[in-house]
């Protein structure tokens, strides 16, 4: 997220090494400079935390970082149908019986 504000979209931000005590895995917080002393927005594309957030949503994908892994997800994805199917009709033909002896309901 750094990156997308700092060579992204032109933003003054800088990294703040912060965490919460119940969730201390997750590190850091980015501080960014939306507007000016005057109140203006620096970048007027971007005047509040939402457009802030909605445009880092658009670059963070496209990130050289990332494109990586995201394609390799999408190969596998597409991957997995097929040999789910296939698996899931030689599998089925003979589970037939052990749904009978459930019980369905309160008691």
């Amino acid at each position: 997220m750094l990156d997308c504000c700092l060579k992204g979209l032109k933003i003054p931000a800088q990294f703040e090494d912060k965490y919460y005590s119940r969730d201390w895995l997750v590190r850091g917080r980015i501080r960014v400079e939306l507007k000016d002393r005057e109140g203006k927005p620096l970048v007027p594309d971007i005047p509040t935390r939402t457009a802030l957030m909605l445009r880092i949503a658009e670059l963070v994908p496209k990130h050289p970082n990332r494109n990586k892994p995201a394609q390799q997800r999408l190969q596998q994805e597409k991957d997995l149908p097929a040999l789910a199917t296939a698996g899931a009709s030689s599998s089925m033909s003979g589970n037939k019986a052990k749904g009978k002896d459930k019980k369905k309901g309160k008691r």
